[in-house]
């Protein structure tokens, strides 16, 4: 049985707000700390100076977390999911309120 792709939802066009800011997901969120704590792990124990742990890590890292991140890319991109605190809500958008909006002034160029 095939999905028949004209039945999806398009995706919106790009805003052209130079203003618009990309929202952190739970997704994205996911993304740095997996690639934050590998990097961190392998350089403390490359620290230690241990050889073959790190070596271990790669192959880890590199089999587990990515096929678990390839999925959820996929799965982000071409499905309607219903997994909206991973995909959907953003976590930025309570800080982004509270912060005030700059104004907007001049270019700061010179009109003779």
């Amino acid at each position: 049985m095939a999905t028949d792709n004209r039945d999806l939802p398009l995706p919106s066009a790009p805003s052209s707000d130079p203003g618009e800011r990309p929202k952190l997901t739970g997704y994205r969120i996911l993304v740095v700390v997996l690639t934050a704590g590998f990097g961190l792990t392998k350089a403390y124990l490359s620290y230690l100076g241990q050889s073959t742990a790190p070596n271990t890590m790669d192959w880890l890292h590199g089999v587990g977390a990515f096929l678990l991140l390839y999925w959820l890319g996929i799965y982000e991109k071409h499905t309607v999911h219903g997994m909206p605190l991973l995909f959907e809500k953003d976590y930025l958008a309570w800080f982004h309120r509270k912060r005030p909006t700059p104004r907007r002034q001049g270019t700061g160029l010179r009109e003779d």
